[in-house]
C-alpha cells in the first residue's frame, strides 16, 4: 500500500534539521500519482506549511487538529480546471470560506480571505 498522506510538518523537521530550506517546496510535493494536491498554512504568504493532502481517492478530508481553525493561506496543485473549497462548519452547515480554481499554469496559491482566516475546518472538491 503506498502512502496517501505527506505530512509536511515531517517534512519541515527534516529539512531544517539537514541545514536546508527546502521545506516549502517538499511540503507541496504530492505522493506519486496522487492529484489534485493541497497543501495549508497557517501564516500568510504561504508560510509555515502545517498539512498536505492528495485527493488520490477521495474528494474531502478533515483538518487536522495543528491546522483545523488556522489555516490563513493555501496552495492547490493539479489539472487545470479543478476547484477546491475550503470549507467552515456552522451549526451543522457548510460555509464555503475560499475557493480556488486551477490556472492553466497547474497551481494556484493564496492567502484566506480576511473574514475567513483561522476558520477552516475541511477541504473539498467543488
Amino acid at each position: 500500500m503506498r502512502a496517501r498522506r505527506v505530512l509536511p510538518v515531517i517534512a519541515t523537521g527534516l529539512a531544517l534539521a539537514a541545514g536546508g530550506l527546502a521545506a516549502p517546496i517538499a511540503a507541496q510535493a504530492a505522493p506519486a500519482g496522487c492529484f489534485p494536491y493541497v497543501t495549508l498554512y497557517v501564516d500568510v504568504n504561504q508560510n509555515t506549511p502545517r498539512q498536505g493532502n492528495g485527493f488520490c481517492d477521495k474528494n474531502y478530508f478533515n483538518l487536522i487538529s495543528s491546522t483545523h481553525d488556522k489555516v490563513s493561506s493555501w496552495h492547490f496543485r493539479g489539472t487545470p480546471g479543478t476547484a477546491a473549497c475550503l470549507l467552515d462548519y456552522v451549526t451543522g452547515r457548510e460555509v464555503i470560506l475560499d475557493r480556488i480554481v486551477i490556472p492553466s499554469s497547474g497551481g494556484l496559491g493564496q492567502n484566506v480571505p480576511s473574514w475567513a482566516n483561522d476558520r477552516a475546518d475541511a477541504v473539498r472538491l467543488c
